[in-house]
């Protein structure tokens, strides 16, 4: 077992606000650049006939949700898309589903009460640029999903107060609109 720890892209996404965007971009870059070759070597140095190497990307330390990546290059594991029991859908794990992982590439049973499931292959997703496409595409959906949030909910919170009033206050509303008020519920 080892751990590389490339702090080189925490310190970049720590300095960003102290910085001007573009050099923010710049040590990014860079960073991600000498993780790249740090797992390249590493991958150059282990037998993978029989050695299991799983890398997880850092994740953002503020309060974003956003989506990190995780590859896992393992004895008798084709090159694809990973899922898990925990996710069901193809490209998607769990920060839980790395601990029974990695206790099942050893051989080894999850113990009761442990979160997440062992990742699985769950298809090729087409070439390398089209699953790299799928999960760029994915982080877009879901960022403009957690954008649209507040203003959906911000509505059906008007929109139910407004029904609750009209039945509160029905008996002085004209017929019409009592007639209606079934209707706009729905």
């Amino acid at each position: 077992v080892l751990q590389l720890a490339e702090v080189d892209v925490l310190r970049a996404a720590e300095n960003a606000a102290a910085t001007t965007p573009e050099l923010a971009r710049e040590q990014r870059a860079d960073a991600l650049a000498n993780a790249d070759a740090l797992v390249a070597a590493l991958l150059a140095e282990v037998d993978v006939s029989r050695d299991a190497v799983v890398v997880l990307a850092p994740v953002a330390q503020d309060a974003a949700a956003d989506l990190a990546a995780v590859a896992l290059r393992a004895p008798g594991l084709e090159p694809g898309l990973l899922d898990s029991a925990s996710t069901r859908r193809a490209g998607f794990v769990q920060l839980a589903d790395v601990g029974p992982t990695v206790l099942e590439l050893f051989g080894l049973d999850a113990p009761d009460g442990m979160e997440g499931e062992a990742f699985r292959r769950a298809g090729t997703g087409g070439s390398l640029d089209d699953r790299v496409d799928m999960l760029v595409d994915a982080a877009r959906t879901a960022d403009m999903r957690d954008d649209a949030i507040p203003y959906a909910t911000t509505f059906l919170t008007v929109a139910i107060a407004l029904l609750a009033i009209g039945y509160a206050v029905r008996a002085r509303l004209p017929a019409f609109v009592n007639r209606l008020l079934p209707t706009l519920a729905i």
